[in-house]
């Protein structure tokens, strides 16, 4: 009498690891997708071959050559791949001041920006254009050529989430000079005449303090707090990783 009852418990527990199963491949899917959607479509992924990297980390072994003849370039690449992968493709948090983003890109604020017309009449915007606007708005006015690896790519995330003039101003009263919201020779000799493990440590304390001020003076932030920790963290631990690589290749 109890064979009947044991096999209908036995198909019972096989249909149950086959649902179980069936939503793991879906679940596996759907990650795929939105990663694909994510980055794909984003010339750093494409450049740098990212993948198969877990989301909290891109160590320096996943960076592949861009330009042989010239680390920096390399360098600018593997920081926007990580603020990419930070930022992902489209967001629209109603919290958020920034508005509609792509690619980590405020329409709110740069609404003037060219690739928005692309947007507009339902097509993607250009690789080059996202490349370009973080070349010459991030890169470039935070002299990211003429420091140390580290503090460039720290410095770059940095300015990437909370802005080029903010940045440079937490940069100047790390360096303990007169923030005059310019990265001249004197903002640069203080910097080659730093420690850079020891600018860092202050730079990342001093990013951590702007988002505490942040969330203390509009509390509606808070619901972003987390993360922006989390990413100030992340890209403190990278910046270190750097610190020891002289070259990337």
């Amino acid at each position: 009498m109890l064979y009947p009852y044991g096999f209908l418990l036995f198909l019972l527990i096989v249909l149950n690891i086959m649902i179980y199963n069936k939503l793991s491949i879906i679940n596996v899917v759907m990650k795929k997708i939105k990663n694909f959607l994510s980055y794909k479509l984003l010339v750093p992924a494409l450049l740098l071959k990212v993948s198969g990297v877990p989301n909290n980390t891109l160590d320096c072994k996943y960076l592949l050559p861009v330009d042989s003849g010239n680390s920096q370039n390399k360098l600018f690449y593997y920081a926007l791949s990580w603020h990419l992968k930070c930022e992902g493709l489209i967001a629209n948090h109603p919290l958020d001041p920034g508005g509609f983003t792509y690619a980590g890109i405020s329409q709110n604020a740069h609404a003037n920006w060219e690739g928005w017309k692309y947007l507009a009449n339902g097509k993607p915007i250009p690789e080059s254009m996202i490349v370009s606007f973080y070349d010459s708005l991030v890169w470039k006015p935070m002299m990211c050529d003429s420091v140390p690896p580290a503090i460039a790519f720290y410095l770059f995330d940095t300015a990437c989430l909370i802005g080029t003039p903010y940045t440079i101003y937490l940069l100047q009263k790390s360096l303990n000079i007169k923030p005059d919201g310019i990265i001249g020779p004197q903002t640069l000799q203080a910097i080659r005449n730093h420690n850079p493990q020891d600018l860092l440590s202050q730079l990342h304390a001093s990013r951590i303090a702007f988002h505490n001020k942040m969330v203390q003076k509009y509390p509606n932030l808070n619901v972003f707090y987390n993360g922006w920790v989390r990413r100030a963290c992340l890209t403190y631990q990278q910046s270190i990783i750097l610190l020891n690589i002289n070259k990337i290749s």
